[in-house]
């Protein structure tokens, strides 16, 4: 019995993080009457003495709910200590163009122009060149993008990045059944969580590739979450 005690102390007991994710800073400016813009000021570093390697798109964020299983930074925010499983509290000003010009294309002709100039413009890749890429290149374009997602810290780097988030002032959500307000008369936080996997290499790379990432310590994966630092949204 002693020794199933102490087993399950041992279990219970945290393992030293090889990297840590931290929010240094979040500042905010009214940019306009109906807009807040916030700078997020992040960190993510090596805190081990070896190389650690993972694939992660430090520079995209998304909402706790779509972002679970993503190579992204997940975000959570929270009024007080509840946390509000809130989407799309921050817009994509870019986006929200493109989507009205299709959601407004009165043909499928204007739909395909306004597909085409988001293709050019965000992608840097023609429509018409996508449709004539066959499935050996699409992999290898595939390949190539997947490559820009790994990230390589040397022992007791420090690797810094900031963000900026629009929010437009919004205070009611919905979502499915469920109703958010943002209080103004509330502290709110913010927090960023990252889930590295090994298993995100294994579509991209060759079988005896994979399965030495699988066995090589360097490539490291889990959860990882920052601190909490409160974000305004108030009046």
């Amino acid at each position: 019995m002693r020794i199933l005690c102490v087993y399950l102390l041992l279990l219970s007991l945290p393992i030293s993080a090889q990297i840590e994710l931290k929010i240094d800073a979040i500042s905010s400016k009214d940019s306009i009457p109906t807009e807040r813009k916030f700078t997020i000021q992040y960190h993510i570093a090596n805190l081990t003495d070896k190389e650690v390697v993972f694939s992660l798109y430090p520079m995209s964020f998304e909402y706790n709910r779509r972002a679970s299983m993503s190579k992204v930074m997940i975000y959570k925010i929270y009024q007080n200590q509840e946390f509000l499983d809130l989407e799309n509290v921050f817009i994509n000003k870019k986006m929200e163009i493109y989507n009205k010009a299709m959601e407004g294309a009165k043909t499928q002709e204007e739909n395909n122009i306004a597909l085409a100039k988001f293709f050019e413009q965000e992608m840097k890749i023609s429509l018409d060149s996508i449709n004539k890429l066959d499935e050996q290149t699409l992999l290898m374009e595939r390949k190539k993008q997947f490559s820009t997602s790994i990230i390589r810290l040397q022992p007791n780097e420090k690797r810094d990045f900031t963000k900026t988030l629009i929010w437009n002032k919004s205070r009611y959500y919905k979502l499915e059944d469920n109703e958010f307000y943002l209080d103004e008369n509330k502290p709110h936080y913010f927090e960023l969580t990252i889930n590295l996997m090994k298993e995100y290499f294994k579509d991209y790379v060759e079988v005896n590739e994979y399965q030495e990432i699988l066995n090589n310590p360097s490539y490291i994966k889990g959860w990882f979450t920052s601190n909490k630092v409160e974000i305004d949204f108030k009046d």
